[in-house]
Order: C-alpha cells, then structure tokens, then sequence
C-alpha cells in the first residue's frame, strides 16, 4: 500500500494542485518558498504522525477564506495485499482498471470565525466517515532539528514521545519490565538516605527545616525520598537520554542520530502503511554525509515502504534517479518520470550519469543558460555582469556540459502535455561551427526537381509545394525535411532514389550558415527553450571578429606571459587588415600555432577566457558599450537578456 496521489484545493499558496507519487522514493526539489513544505505538511495534516504530533488548521492554511479547503489522498495497493484492502473494505473504491484504491479526504471551512474540519473516505458523493487514521499514520522527520535538546531527557523530548508510541511500550502503562526495575532503583537509592543509610544526614537535615517550614503536626502527612524517577513508565521513558558518545559531538552527527531514532517508527510489521515525510534531510550534514545518508533511504527501502522528502540540496538532486524526482515551480509541480517529460529511456541513462552536482543547479534556477565548454563557462557570467544583468541576481545558473548534447538536457524541461509549461527560461549558447572555406556543397530544389517528388507525393495526396527552392544540406537532411512536412516516419517508395540523382551544388557560405542556423533552431527552439548561435564559427572566432580583439590578443600575450600591447600598437600591427584577416592572425597564428610552445606557455581556451574576463572588467565601461553594439557579440547578449530581463535601448548609450 503507497500513497500514488495527493489532491490540494485552496490549500495555502495551492489554489488547486494535483501531484502523483511513486513507489518507493520520492523527492521534493525546487527553490525557496516553492511549496515543498505546503505539500508535506498536507499529508501529515489529513493523516497524522506515529509520533500523534497535534497539528490544527488555521485561517492561514486558506488560499481564499471563504472558499472550502481540501486535501485527499489516494492509495493504491500491490498485488497480493488482501489483507490490506479487507481493512479498509467498507471505502475502496475501484479505478478504470479494476484495481483497488482507497481515497481520503479533509475538507475545512470557516465559520464564526472557527476552522470545521470533516475526514472521510470513498468515493466523493458516497464517501462517509472515515475512522481508521491510525492506520494511515506516517514518520515524519521536521526541518531545522534541534537534534541536541530533543534527545536530550525531559517530558516533551522527541525521544520519550516516540518510544512511547513504539509498539514495546504502546499499552504497557502498568505492565512494563522497567516498573519492576525502576521500583527496585528506588529502593536502594532511598536506603542509601534512610535511617542506617550514608546519606542519612542528608535527609535528616531536610526533614529539620521542612520541620520549621510547615509544623511537626503536617510533617506527618509528608514522606520524603530520593529516587531516580517517578515508578510510572511515563515518568521513566520522561528520564532518558540518546547519546552517541562520551564526548560531545556535532550537529551534523546528532542530526544522523536523530534520523535513525525517527526511523524506529518507520517500516513496522503492523503498519498497513509505511511512509515517511523527511523535510530537509540535508540539515546540518556536510556533502559526503549528505550523499551516505540518501543512499541508505534508498537501500534500506523495500516493496512495502515509501519516502517523500525535500531537499534544497544540490548534491542530493544530483545522487537520486532523474525520475524520482519532483520539481516545485510556479504553484506547480512537475515530475520527472517517463511519463511527463519529453525524455528518451536513452536519456534518462545518459543523464544518471552525466548529471553532477554543478549540472543539478539548474533545478533550483529561474532561468538556465547551457554552454559547451569552459570558455563559455567562464566569459558568459562576465559579460552579464558587465553589461548589468548579473545572472546571480536573477537567479540563473549557467550549465557546462561539456559538449554538444544539448538536445538531452534542454528535454528535461519538455513536458508531453503540450499546455504544460515549466516556466523556466533555457538558453542554449552554441557554436555554428561553419569554417571560413568556399567549397560548400548542397541540394537547391529547383521547379523540375520538386515536380519529381510532387508526382510520387501526389499518389498519396501530399506535396511539398513550399520546399520550392529550399537548400538543404545533404540528401539526408532533405528526406528527414519531407517526412516531417507529410508526418510519416518511413519514406514512400521511389522517392530515395529521385534524390540521389540530385545534383550537388556549391553552395554560397553566408546561405550555408544559414541554413545551418535554421537546422539547429529547428532542433532546439520549443517551448521556452531557445538556440542562440553565433555569426561564423567558434567563441573565441567570433570575438576575434569583434572590437573585443584587442582585448582577447591582449588576454592570449597575459596568457603566453608576454607584454601586452597598447591599443595604439595593436591598431599598428592590425590596422591594415580586413577583419577577417586580422581574426585569422589573432585566432589562428597566435592562438592555434605551434602547439608545443602553447603547451609550455599553458595556453587553452579556458586559461584566455580567464585572463579575458579579468581584462574585460578592468575595462567595463567601454566594453560595455562594444558588447550591446559589436553584431559579433550580439548573440551572447541576446541569450542573457533572454533569461533574466530586457536591456532598455537608452541604457546602450
């Protein structure tokens, strides 16, 4: 038995919410004030806690306090739990498949200023009341542990509360082995203080001035002792403390140790459910501890237990299966299993691999920009700060992954309902990749070519009338193009074979990048997800191209540990060239040249890129200037004001 879903109406910022759960574990993620803990504290709400923590609806718990709030909670049972669904007969119901669910549900309202509170189960209209909630109770492990005073002896600590819900003590108020053993105590502690005892002076003195205090004729009435605890399993299991060690450890250890006493509630034999709700399980627990402590959720669970936690933690989001995850956006949740996002089987493996803890970022982001490589990693957040926008303060992570498949990373925020929308802006940075040569090559549909297709299409009712001289790259892009357009996944028979009688022909390079840019935004612009390319080939290309020039030759002489030139003797040097000339020196003669001195002189990509940034800040008001106007630039600033916020033309001058 496992909870499969949770239904929120007017539910605190949840106006109405509607989220399924997995077997097994399912974790919570999203940034601050996402509605993690709304969720949470819905479910120990309607079913209470092992530990019978008292929690009471108030009118903050109202989205709208004239409005009726509701939570449900539906179950679902595994085959071969009779047992189970007989206790709860009188409520199951069954979903379109036949299989048995139980359903229970809160609803509250306001009413003189008074919160009335009803719980049933079944289904709605003939639900009735529901009496079997200590059933249904969950472990729950709350946020911001105060792990050392809750172990810690005392009538409301955390320890006496759970051991005296754990099923050794439940009923054994009387009865309990500890009575005869505390009773015994007792007797020898007070033997020790009465009369023929060491300690006899101690209570003789007491007994002298409670004399003078209340009169030798009510002295009578009063017997007194010393004794460990009151003889009464309350006041015994009151007395105790947890520890872990003689000497004092730290938060982080106590929290651990506070953790494995929550758990003593959790996965009994006799629970028909067993499910825990752990708020923040990264509490006081370094990254490693963090990582130990998650692994063993997932090892100690079995077919009959269930978690739901929260984290905010990078480093656990990024340890735990993509599908087991849950995302808290907008007043909305999003799951990450096959079933709701655009991702491949393929990709989910990929992604367990490949998603570390500096690409997990991106589950906490308003806005995400994914780059290829460390030179991107490095010069992007600072030009955002140099042109104003810097992306801490909107709350945008920038993602290196490292290479080109952006395409399996930007689907995590592709959802299969077309109106469902994360609303998290992407922006991929990426290069065009299209070399400085002459002899590109392609497919021009001409009318006698198009007639050729059009006539076998025709048999089937289709044309492709507005491919009318399109140039496509190759004959694979051209027959990928004509499946798309017809919507069929396999090409009728004949027209393969027109095509590769197509003639070849060179192909203008500004038109080839073109249709080189329009293949990759094809690819990739969806949703909120957009492809943002540069000019001709590479970064650093580009801002080769640029008036950044200067500054990036100036930022490979820093790196090669040689003089730096004034602008006055770059424009000397380079004055005279074209602009692609003057790239070709910078970017090919200076930087690609000589591989063995480059590697003495430390000289990659991402050591310039670090050496332009520095440079680039020390010059930030003219720099500033040449990035909102260079075209060469313009892509970079395009993807920044994409996912934080639009720059006002009056700020470019």
């Amino acid at each position: 038995m496992y909870l499969s879903k949770l239904k929120l109406k007017n539910f605190r910022k949840y106006r109405e919410l509607e989220i399924p759960f997995k077997e097994g574990l399912n974790v919570l993620i999203g940034e601050n004030d996402s509605g993690k803990t709304a969720i949470i504290d819905s479910i120990r709400i309607l079913m209470g806690t092992q530990s019978y923590e008292y929690y009471f609806i108030d009118e903050k718990d109202f989205n709208d306090k004239n409005k009726e709030l509701e939570i449900e909670c539906t179950f679902s049972f595994k085959k071969e739990s009779n047992d189970k669904v007989a206790k709860f007969l009188e409520w199951i119901t069954f979903n379109e498949k036949k299989e048995p669910k139980l359903i229970v549900r809160l609803k509250a309202s306001i009413k003189d200023f008074k919160v009335k509170k009803v719980i049933t189960a079944g289904e709605e209209g003939l639900d009735s009341r529901f009496d079997l909630l200590d059933d249904l109770r969950v472990t729950y492990l709350k946020p911001l542990r105060d792990a050392n005073t809750e172990l810690t002896a005392g009538r409301f600590s955390r320890l006496s509360q759970i051991l005296k819900n754990h099923k050794l003590f439940v009923n054994q108020e009387n009865s309990h082995t500890f009575l005869d053993t505390i009773k015994s105590f007792n007797e020898e502690i007070n033997s020790y203080f009465k009369t023929g005892g060491a300690g006899e002076s101690i209570i003789s003195n007491i007994n002298n001035h409670l004399d003078d205090f209340l009169g030798k004729e009510r002295l009578a009435d009063y017997n007194t002792d010393i004794n460990i605890t009151e003889d009464n399993l309350s006041s015994i299991l009151n007395s105790l403390n947890l520890k872990i060690s003689k000497n004092k450890v730290g938060l982080g250890t106590l929290n651990q140790l506070y953790m494995a006493l929550e758990l003593l509630l959790f996965e009994t034999e006799n629970n028909p459910l067993n499910l825990c709700l752990i708020e923040e399980l990264e509490a006081h627990l370094h990254p490693q501890a963090q990582l130990r402590t998650i692994k063993h959720f997932q090892n100690k669970l079995n077919e009959n237990s269930q978690i739901i936690l929260t984290t905010h933690s990078i480093n656990l989001a990024s340890s735990i299966k993509l599908e087991n995850l849950i995302l808290c956006k907008n007043d909305n949740v999003y799951p990450m299993g096959k079933d709701y996002t655009e991702l491949d089987t393929d990709d989910y493996e990929f992604l367990e691999i490949f998603l570390d803890a500096t690409k997990s970022n991106l589950f906490f982001a308003k806005g995400v920009i994914f780059v290829e490589g460390d030179a991107e990693n490095i010069l992007v957040p600072a030009i955002a700060e140099i042109i104003g926008r810097p992306l801490h303060e909107y709350g945008v992570s920038i993602v290196n992954i490292g290479n080109v498949a952006f395409k399996r990373y930007s689907r995590i925020f592709l959802r299969k309902k077309s109106d469902e929308d994360i609303g998290i802006k992407v922006a991929i940075i990426t290069d065009l990749d299209v070399k400085e040569i002459s002899n590109y090559k392609g497919i021009v549909l001409n009318d006698e070519m198009l007639s050729r297709i059009n006539k076998v299409l025709e048999q089937k009712g289709k044309n492709i009338d507005d491919f009318k001289d399109g140039i496509f790259r190759d004959e694979e892009e051209l027959i990928e193009n004509i499946k798309e357009k017809i919507g069929i996944k396999r090409l009728y028979s004949g027209i393969k074979e027109i095509i590769k009688n197509f003639e070849i022909v060179d192909i203008d390079i500004e038109i080839y990048r073109e249709i080189i840019k329009q293949r990759k935004e094809k690819i990739y612009n969806k949703s909120n997800i957009k492809v943002f390319l540069n000019k001709c080939q590479t970064l650093e290309y580009d801002l080769a191209m640029s008036k950044i020039a200067y500054y990036l030759n100036n930022a490979i002489l820093l790196t090669k540990e040689k003089e730096e030139l004034t602008e006055e003797k770059f424009n000397e040097e380079y004055g005279k060239d074209n602009i692609k000339e003057k790239a070709r020196k910078i970017f090919i003669e200076n930087f690609y040249t000589n591989y063995e001195e480059n590697k003495k002189s430390n000289l990659s990509k991402a050591n310039v890129a670090l050496n332009l940034s520095y440079i680039l800040r020390q010059n930030q008001e003219n720099v500033r200037k040449i990035l909102l106007k260079d075209d060469y630039c313009k892509y970079l600033v395009d993807a920044i004001e994409y996912v934080t916020a639009p720059i006002e033309r009056e700020e470019i001058r």
